[in-house]
């Protein structure tokens, strides 16, 4: 009789530590849903940018207020007047360059019309090595896949990386996020504030690869400040490094648990994608 209710203690003991398991484990698991949620790319973002078509060429520029759309200055030939075509899908407008830095190639676009599901982006005061970024627009491979510019305007692709280098003196920084043709004037975004902290800009090719650069958010704020263009600033302060293979921000993010010995996997899905400039064909 001993022999039994030890071994039905013995029982109860062994259901109390797997209880204790899975409970540890789902508790894992919803702190895991969270930080995945903060890292998942939001589908809002795809509404900040807009194609901007000037002649036969196009680029990417973003909304920094309801009215005015920043991009670069060779997008529209570093012409103050210049009238271009504002488009994001069914959202198509005019737009005129009201104002043109050559030096840091940045330049402002007033639209003709707001749009109102437009997605505000804030500027960041600060860029510095290392930060985590995304680049959001439509590199020239798009438009080569759809074939047309309204289509290819209502699905930006985003991709993700680091910025891996920046020179303060001249506003510059180079970016560790895939870029290409047609992305020239798109945003590059911090991604713990969602702020941008600088704009695709030019590019430079090696024997080795090609080096994408961007123009710093410090110009950016200076022009925009100069010009009386309504923005928002943000203080960006360098985040702390993500644990391994979770880097990045993905677009769709699908995450499953699965709790077998009290260890949690989680599986995120990714969206990639950006560009620079290049004449329609």
């Amino acid at each position: 009789m001993w022999g039994d209710a030890m071994r039905l203690l013995n029982h109860l003991l062994c259901l109390v530590i797997i209880a204790a398991i899975l409970v540890a484990s789902v508790t894992h698991a919803g702190s895991v849903d969270v930080e995945a949620q903060k890292l998942a790319y939001s589908l809002s973002l795809d509404k900040a940018v807009v194609v901007i078509l000037y002649k036969d060429q196009y680029g990417t520029g973003w909304f920094v207020d309801k009215n005015y759309v920043v991009t670069a200055a060779h997008v529209v030939d570093y012409r103050e007047g210049a009238r271009v075509e504002v488009i994001h899908g069914a959202y198509r407008c005019e737009g005129v360059a009201l104002h043109v830095d050559r030096a840091h190639d940045v330049a402002v676009i007033r639209v003709s019309k707001p749009w109102p599901e437009a997605k505000i982006l804030p500027v960041a005061t600060s860029v510095s090595k290392g930060m985590q970024i995304m680049v959001i627009g439509y590199p020239f491979e798009l438009y080569q896949l759809i074939g047309n510019i309204e289509a290819m305007s209502n699905n930006p692709r985003a991709s993700f990386g680091h910025v891996n280098w920046v020179d303060p003196a001249k506003d510059i920084f180079e970016i560790g996020a895939r870029t290409d043709a047609g992305n020239s004037g798109g945003p590059i975004i911090e991604m713990s504030e969602d702020a941008v902290v600088g704009i695709v800009s030019f590019a430079l090719h090696g024997e080795v690869a090609t080096l994408y650069y961007g123009t710093a958010c410090d110009a950016i704020v200076k022009d925009l400040s100069a010009w009386n263009i309504p923005f928002h600033a943000v203080k960006v302060e360098q985040a702390a490094p993500t644990p391994a293979g979770m880097n990045y921000r993905p677009s769709h993010a699908s995450v499953i648990t699965a709790v077998a010995g009290g260890a949690v996997a989680l599986v995120l899905g990714v969206l990639i994608g950006i560009g620079v400039r290049r004449g329609r064909k």
